[in-house]
């Protein structure tokens, strides 16, 4: 198994398991209105395959679960660090509570961490489902602000 950049031909797979997670209610999403992806947005994909195949060999379903990250920056102890939002962390149900969550986030916490961001933030669904993970609340976080970049920035207050 292996993280990587969802490619565009899995956009589609990628929505259906969103929706899936998110809004079954809704059932499937017939009509194509998706927004394009705003600027920093980075959907990944975990897929039960070697991490040398080719895209264009990955099938449906090698695509095991999915995650996103946004690029935000956030002031923290009074200097600016990157602060990649995690975010759309889902599976189907047909590959639930055999591990492959936490696999993908450890593997993008590696991805994060080599590509120079070394903080990362994920608002979740509900706590004790990420606190099995390591995950914590840690922060709270002021209004967001706009940088001279018109990059979304947050002021972070560390509890403690």
């Amino acid at each position: 198994m292996h993280l990587r950049p969802l490619p565009d031909e899995h956009r589609e797979q990628y929505g259906d398991v969103l929706n899936y997670a998110f809004r079954p209610e809704a059932g499937p999403d017939w009509d194509d209105n998706r927004i394009p992806d705003p600027e920093g947005h980075h959907p990944r994909g975990f897929y039960d395959a070697p991490p040398d195949t080719p895209t264009a060999a990955l099938g449906r379903d090698d695509l095991v679960t999915v995650c996103a990250f946004y690029d935000f920056t956030a002031r923290v102890r009074d200097e600016w660090h990157p602060l990649p939002d995690i975010s759309a962390v889902a599976s189907p149900p047909h590959t639930r509570r055999q591990g492959h969550i936490a696999s993908m986030l450890d593997e993008l916490l590696v991805e994060l961490r080599d590509t120079g961001r070394y903080l990362s933030a994920l608002w979740p669904f509900k706590y004790e489902f990420y606190r099995r993970f390591g995950w914590a609340t840690a922060i709270d976080i002021l209004p967001a602000l706009k940088g001279e970049d018109s990059q979304p920035r947050w002021d972070i207050k560390i509890r403690g």
